[in-house]
C-alpha cells in the first residue's frame, strides 16, 4: 500500500504549549520519574520509516510504564516533545498513517519553532556531565566514560 500526503490530507494539527525537553537527561512528561534514555525509532517496513530520525521513545521507570505514561516523542537533535499517534481500529489504516505523519510533522515544527538549533545537540562530554550532575552517572562511571572519549581521539 502506498500512502499519498496530498494537499487534502496534509493538515497539520495544531500544539498548543506541549512540554519540551532539552536533554540528554529527560524525564517523564507526566511524573517527572527519570528516564534511562532516549530509543530511537527502528526502521522496519513501516509507513513511518521515512520519519525515524524524529521518533523516539523514552525509557521510563517501570511505575511509569505500569501507569501507562506516554513513552513515544517527537524528537529535534535532542529536544523532544510527546507524540501521540492515533491507533483508534475504526480509524482506516491509511487514514492513521497520514494522522500519525501530520502528528510527528507538526511537533518536529512546533520543536522548531520553540528552541533555537545550537540548543538541540549536545556532544558526549556535555552528555555525560549533565548525567552526572542529575544524579543518574555515578562518578567514577562518569571518569570512566570520559577516559574512553579520549582515548577514541
Amino acid at each position: 500500500m502506498t500512502i499519498q500526503l496530498t494537499q487534502d490530507t496534509q493538515v497539520i494539527p495544531a500544539l498548543l504549549a506541549a512540554p519540551i525537553q532539552t536533554g540528554p537527561i529527560y524525564s517523564c512528561f507526566v511524573c517527572g520519574g527519570a528516564a534511562d534514555d532516549l530509543r530511537h525509532w527502528l526502521r522496519c517496513g513501516s509507513h513511518l520509516d521515512e520519519w525515524a530520525e524524529h521518533i523516539g521513545y523514552l525509557s521510563l521507570p517501570k511505575a511509569c510504564v505500569l501507569a501507562r505514561h506516554p513513552q513515544r516523542v517527537a524528537r529535534l537533535g535532542k529536544a523532544i516533545t510527546p507524540l501521540e499517534f492515533d491507533s483508534n481500529p475504526a480509524t482506516p489504516f491509511s487514514e492513521r498513517i497520514l494522522a500519525n505523519i501530520a502528528a510527528i510533522r507538526a511537533a518536529v515544527e512546533y520543536l522548531a519553532e520553540c528552541i533555537p538549533p545550537d540548543e538541540r545537540q549536545h556532544d558526549p562530554a556535555s552528555r555525560i556531565i549533565y548525567r552526572l550532575l542529575a544524579g543518574r552517572l555515578p562518578p567514577q562511571a562518569a571518569i570512566a566514560e570520559i577516559r574512553a572519549l579520549v582515548a577514541d581521539h
